[in-house]
């Protein structure tokens, strides 16, 4: 059996995994107790001075319960994806599906301080509003019912992992051809990768 993902897929530019998490922030949250695993998509920001995600979840989500102390969670980062046809080649490929992704480990420390719940729910929107949009002020009345509704979280980062499969293995008119086939499907700018060859 050979290294699965293989190596090549493998992106550890921490910059580029930021990159990922930024742009793309809607992650599936994922953690487990036996053989009962929860999913939930969430958005999530990067601290990055305290090497951790801030987030929350509906009080009433199943994976609320299990949201303790300690708790071990991975987190997946979907950045760009597509299918990439034998047609989106120059050369003669059979088709495959290329992606980026950051899978994030770590352990939950879950925020009981209401005061640091709200300043999470700022920075959430701050991050999602970007420099001149809405701002959720510290006064809005509207946040100490919402904090009885929601279980507000800091996931500690252990390891962060990038898994960019990106025709790295292809040659050069084929990874140019994958690449603007992913932005094409991103619509927008996609890292490029180092070739494997």
């Amino acid at each position: 059996m050979g290294q699965y993902p293989p190596l090549a897929h493998i992106e550890s530019d921490g910059q580029q995994l930021v990159d990922v998490i930024t742009r793309y922030p809607l992650a599936t949250f994922i953690l487990a107790a036996g053989d009962q695993p929860q999913a939930t998509p969430l958005p999530l920001v990067l601290n990055d001075a305290e090497n951790e995600l801030i987030g929350h979840l509906d009080a009433n989500n199943p994976a609320a319960e299990l949201l303790r102390d300690g708790a071990a969670a991975l987190v997946i980062f979907h950045g760009p994806s597509s299918y990439i046809s034998p047609l989106d080649y120059t050369t003669r490929q059979l088709p495959t599906y290329n992606y980026q992704q950051v899978h994030v480990r770590g352990r939950i420390r879950v925020v009981t301080d209401p005061n640091l719940a709200a300043e999470d729910l700022r920075q959430l929107v701050r991050a999602m509003e970007g420099h001149g949009g809405w701002v959720l002020t510290e006064g809005d009345a509207r946040v100490v019912p919402l904090l009885g509704e929601i279980v507000a979280f800091r996931l500690e980062i252990a390891e962060m992992t990038g898994r960019f499969k990106l025709g790295q293995d292809k040659r050069p008119e084929d990874r140019d051809a994958v690449h603007a086939k992913l932005e094409r499907s991103a619509g927008c700018p996609v890292a490029r990768a180092p070739s494997s060859k």
